[in-house]
């Protein structure tokens, strides 16, 4: 279950990422980019945590 979650954030993340990119935000769009692994670790790590 961690595992899916963490896949979830990452494929959002990086849709975030992209859609901030095409709309001309393109600072914000590779700082969600660059952070989306980060953010799927730790979810993964929390919902491990909880033991689901």
């Amino acid at each position: 279950m961690a595992f899916l979650v963490a896949l979830a954030v990452f494929v959002a993340a990086i849709l975030v990422g992209v859609v901030l990119f095409v709309t001309g935000h393109v600072v914000l769009g590779l700082c969600a980019l660059l952070a989306s692994l980060p953010f799927a670790l730790a979810s993964w790590v929390k919902w491990a945590d909880r033991g689901i």
